[in-house]
This record gives structure tokens, sequence and C-alpha cells, in this order.
């Protein structure tokens, strides 16, 4: 039996996690920078209510002190500022006789930076990648990849022999899948610069370098909405604005080069980008890419990758080196990832775990939870 520390147990994916582990008849502790009487799941655990986790050194103090008075074995962030945190603190808790379960910092560090993940995919030729000058930055799409959307898209996906990559190589059954280059492309990015003309024909979506949960983005319609959403700001990248549809991969690797992935279409979003009903779709070509990408990286542990389904072909959004908000429909279709987690941070295999989640439609049901009585 494990001791964990679960922290922003508020978030979606702490639930069916925190469910799991005690199942498995782990001790599991939860934080949250809100009180115990705000946070439903806070009754089911061992809590205490957390700095900010962009404090920085009070926030990792706090942990550290947790694991020498609980006796924490793993501690596993559910945010992306608690793996900034985290991330380049790794060897101080595990001086502890605690592992942090995030990527090792340069793999977080570069995951967090959607720009510098976008060039690194290109040169590894992970994904084919388009000039801004090419005919998705004027909007034409003349390129089409021929019986795609039959074979791996909506309600319509026929499926194929499950995707086992083994010893970090990926590799697709579907002999029209021979490499995930042929499957994902890049979408154009360049960094925005305030004061300086959008570099694509409009619409074009300005983000954060290292944004999350939709927070910060705007669809620029024109040269002055643009330069609207730039003001005050350093931190941000520009794309052709691509509509479609979005699909999450959640991913394990471990040490060893395995990898187990489920795939999943979000039918419905709300706005920060939490998957509401999902279609989740076994043996999908974006596993390999996922696989083939986490291989490239060094990942090990567990992760969420995001594309774009736009016409006919899809397009790498991020890689979010955590839980995803959606990662108990991947469990409720089959994938253990919480397991998989400790594994992959334990030098253990996930050879063992299915190849591929089940076929099933998913929705998120909202509960209401007594937490204080007066």
């Amino acid at each position: 039996m494990s001791r964990i520390l679960l922290t922003a147990i508020g978030s979606m994916a702490a639930a069916p996690v925190a469910r799991r582990y005690q199942a498995l008849g782990h001790a599991v502790f939860g934080c949250d920078i809100y009180p115990r009487e705000w946070t439903a799941l806070a009754g089911e655990l061992e809590f205490f209510q957390a700095r900010l986790a962009t404090e920085g050194e009070p926030y990792v103090e706090q942990l550290k002190e947790a694991v020498r008075r609980d006796g924490l074995d793993f501690v596993i962030p559910l945010t992306d500022p608690e793996v900034d945190a985290l991330a380049p603190r790794k060897a101080e808790f595990r001086a502890l006789g605690c592992t942090v379960c995030v990527p090792e910092e340069p793999v977080a560090a570069l995951c967090r930076r959607k720009d510098k993940m976008n060039r690194f995919l290109a040169e590894k030729q992970v994904c084919h990648s388009q000039s801004k000058n090419s005919e998705l930055a004027v909007g034409a799409r003349k390129q089409r990849c021929a019986g795609l959307r039959e074979m791996c898209c909506g309600t319509g996906f026929r499926g194929s022999a499950p995707i086992t990559p083994a010893g970090g190589s990926a590799s697709c059954t579907s002999p029209f899948f021979d490499a995930p280059r042929q499957v994902c492309r890049l979408i154009p990015t360049e960094i925005a610069v305030p004061g300086r003309p959008c570099p694509f024909p409009f619409p074009a979506m300005v983000k954060p370098r290292s944004g999350r949960s939709s927070l910060g983005q705007a669809v620029a319609a024109d040269e002055k909405s643009y330069q609207t959403a730039l003001a005050g700001r350093e931190d941000c990248i520009v794309q052709p604005f691509l509509e479609g549809d979005i699909f999450c991969v959640d991913v394990a690797r471990d040490a060893f080069g395995h990898t187990r992935a489920a795939a999943r279409q979000e039918l419905l979003r709300n706005k920060s980008g939490l998957g509401m009903t999902v279609e989740v779709l076994p043996g999908h070509p974006l596993e390999a890419v996922c696989a083939a990408i986490a291989e490239a990286v060094g990942l090990v542990g567990v992760v969420n990758m995001e594309f774009i389904r736009h016409g006919d072909d899809f397009f790498f959004l991020e890689v979010n080196p955590r839980f995803s908000g959606g990662l108990g429909f991947s469990m409720a279709a089959g994938m253990d990832f919480a397991e998989m987690m400790l594994l992959c941070h334990s030098g253990g295999s996930v050879e063992a775990f299915p190849a591929a989640p089940k076929h099933a439609l998913l929705a998120r049901e909202s509960a209401i939870v007594l937490t204080q009585l007066r």
C-alpha cells in the first residue's frame, strides 16, 4: 500500500483517480487552495488547504512538509501551475523518499510551451509541418486524405487491430497509416508581437505560449481585434484559426518504451475546454501519433494530448503533462491510467494493461455534495 497525495482535488480528474487508488488499497490524501467545505471530494480524503502553486517556494515547502508529516510515497499534481512548480524540484522530493509524478523537468517544460513543442515535432518529423504561407494559412483546403473520415472519424469509425507499440516503437496495424506523420499535421505558429501586424490571414487564434484550460485565448477577426487581444501581453503565440472537432488522447509510456493510449472525440465541451460528452474510439490512428510523440520527447508517465480535426486532417494542438480533466472517461472505458501513473514512475511496466479501451459513448454528470450543514 502506498500513501498518495493528489493536489487540486477540486479538478475533474481528482475523483475518479482518488477512488481508484482507494479501491486498490492505497491511502489517499488531498489538498486544494479552497477550504475543505468548498471541495466535494475533501470529505473522502485526508485533506489540507494548500497555498497557491504560483507562489513558488512557499507552495513547494508546504508540500515537502506534508511528505515528512504524512509519510507520502507519491505526489500527483493535477493542474498546470503545480506541474510548473514541482517538475524542477523532483530531486528534492526524491531525497525525502517521495516521487512527484510528472515528467522530468526538460520534458515538462517542452510540453508546457506550445511554440517550442511545435518546432520540436517539426524538427523530429513526427507530424507534417506547413509553412505560414501554405494552403492552410490562406484557408484553401485542397489536400485531402482519402478515406480518413470513413476510417477513423466520428460514429462511423470502424477501427483496426489495437496499436501496441513496444520498445519505444510506434506502429499502427492499418496499412493506410504506416507513419504518424501521415495522420497528423502541425498548425503554423508564430510569436505574437504587440504592435506588429498579424503574420496570418484572419481569422487568427491568439493564445498564451503556456496556457491552460483555454484561458487567455482569443479569436481575432481583423487587425484591430488582433492588437486588442495582444494589449499588455508579451507571452502569446498566433496561429491560423481552425474550426473542427476536438480529439483528446490519454497516453501512458513507461521507461521501457511500452505505450498505452485511449483516444476520444469530444462531442460536447464547455467553455473551459472540458469534455462533457465523448466517444471513446479504440484503435484510433491518433494512438500511434501519440506513441511517436511520447517516444520523441522521452516521456515517462501519463499525459494528455489534444488534436483538432479540420476538414479531413488532424492537427496537433498540445501536450498536457498531467492527468486530463476527462481521464474518467478513459478509465470508464477500461484503461486504468491511475495505476499506470504509479507504475510508470516507480520503474514498472504498462505492458500488461489492455492495448486499447472499449468503444463507448460517455456523458458527464455533476452531483451535489453536502459539505456542511448549519
